[in-house]
């Protein structure tokens, strides 16, 4: 922990924002771990209290709030997504309440969503009146009075409407070019992040594979290794780098910072900034960066299922790859170069794929011991197909990922790709049914994730997931998660 400062103080910040916005004496456990596994006990202190005011400063009402308060506000949009039911289409309007007022009681910094079948002519800034009502602990829907106006308010520029208007040229560009309206919207959403088809997410959320139309750092990897190869080949390295960060920039501004998102951007971001200027950053002090910076701009972050994943399961990762992939030496074992040459040449084929199964196995162990918790605390079940999917489908849909964006640019590419594609997604939607058990919780106790989770913290820190030893594996899959 000693070799990961940046981490250390992090986890410090993040128990301090969580005692504010979720007060509960549980937190005491993973408080006295982390002073037991850390001497730097008054930098963790500073960091608590600091993660405590920072959620106080931004959030000072969300514990006053009723269920339903009527009123009126100045409602500053942040994000347009596309919402569905099964009924109807319609746009999700995500920002906050600046400032709103109900009885003579002013609220402020009120994070809510807005439906809408379209967006305002104008503005990203107007003052509403209506009614918000509550549909988590922190989470709110604003349904205006149908009498009321959209009063524009003259504010900063917001790049809302922009992402939205060219989310949708893209959206638009892949409905009209692949025949195939599935594999038209999978191909929409791995671009765009957001997915507007309501039966593919279904179908990928039920096997747990719902990450991969989120953009995550699988994708950035990916998007990044490719850029990264072409660039390579007109290029010198140091250039090479400089223009992937500028691209993966771009691509970032054009998604939009969601919770995952911008952890993928910031670690990988990080990550080529130290090839850039010949340092190496190791991978939990690139996550303690990102876990930082999140809960600066935004300690409500916390409270998103997606932010709780993904650094969960790049967590997993730092802290449970060697320890599982030792534990599967044991049954695929590893053999040195010299024999590998002596073996027939069918045989060495098949020691790679092998070897390539079981590094992928333990990556997949090590991200589901540590979301498991909370997937069956937030879903209430966890499928047991999602085991083998999880390890099967992500690096066949990875191929798929790497030929949208060469398709757009070699056009029988994509006509090889959208088969392929379909072909996968025929598979994701039709699993074996007599093989697909799930596991059924009807009640999983909030201390009892923090006591889990505190344990495997403790366990990995202190019996072979050391921190300091994963430098070396940095920079591979578990750079990004």
């Amino acid at each position: 922990m000693q070799k990961s400062p940046i981490l250390f103080w992090a986890l410090f910040f993040l128990l301090g924002s969580s005692t504010f916005l979720f007060p509960h004496w549980i937190y005491l456990i993973p408080l006295c771990t982390l002073f037991f596994l850390t001497k730097k006990r008054v930098q963790g202190i500073l960091f608590f209290f600091l993660g405590w005011m920072i959620a106080n400063w931004n959030y000072p009402d969300l514990h006053q709030m009723q269920d339903e308060v009527k009123g009126e506000g100045i409602f500053v949009l942040e994000r347009v997504q596309p919402a569905q039911s099964p009924f109807h289409r319609s746009l999700a309007l995500k920002g906050r309440f600046k400032r709103f007022s109900s009885k003579g009681i002013i609220y402020r910094n009120i994070p809510c969503t807005i439906f809408r079948a379209d967006l305002p002519i104008k503005g990203s800034c107007w003052q509403i009146e209506g009614t918000l009502q509550k549909k988590g602990s922190f989470s709110f829907i604003f349904k205006p009075k149908k009498s009321s106006s959209w009063k524009k308010i003259y504010r900063e520029a917001s790049f809302a409407r922009w992402r939205f208007a060219n989310k949708e040229k893209a959206r638009h560009y892949f409905h009209k070019r692949i025949n195939d309206k599935k594999v038209g919207h999978f191909f929409a959403s791995m671009a765009t992040g957001d997915s507007d088809d309501r039966l593919l997410s279904m179908e990928f959320r039920k096997l747990g594979l719902g990450h991969i139309l989120a953009i995550s750092g699988f994708h950035f990897a990916l998007l990044a290794a490719m850029l990264g190869w072409i660039l390579s080949i007109f290029l010198p390295p140091k250039y090479a780098y400089i223009s992937l960060l500028g691209l993966l920039s771009i691509y970032f501004f054009f998604l939009g910072s969601s919770p995952s998102i911008l952890r993928a951007f910031v670690m990988i971001g990080l990550y080529i900034f130290g090839r850039i200027i010949n340092r190496q950053i190791n991978g939990p002090n690139l996550l303690g960066i990102a876990l930082l910076l999140e809960l600066v701009l935004d300690p409500l972050a916390l409270t998103h299922i997606g932010f709780q994943l993904s650094f969960l399961a790049t967590f997993g990762i730092l802290l449970f790859y060697r320890p599982c992939s030792r534990f599967l030496e044991k049954l695929s074992p590893k053999r040195p170069y010299f024999l590998i040459k002596q073996m027939p040449l069918l045989d060495q084929h098949g020691y790679l794929l092998s070897s390539a199964i079981r590094e992928a196995l333990a990556i997949n162990l090590a991200v589901q011991l540590t979301t498991l918790p909370i997937c069956l605390f937030v879903f209430q079940k966890f499928p047991l197909l999602s085991l083998p999917y999880n390890l099967i489908f992500p690096p066949l849909l990875g191929i798929s990922l790497l030929l949208i964006p060469l398709g757009v640019i070699f056009p029988p590419l994509c006509a090889l790709n959208v088969p392929y594609t379909a072909f996968i997604l025929r598979c994701i939607a039709n699993p074996p049914e007599i093989l697909n058990f799930k596991i059924f919780v009807s009640c999983f106790p909030f201390s009892l994730i923090i006591f889990f989770l505190t344990t495997l913290l403790g366990l990995g820190l202190t019996k072979g997931g050391n921190l300091g030893r994963i430098e070396g594996f940095y920079g591979g899959r578990s750079s990004v998660g």
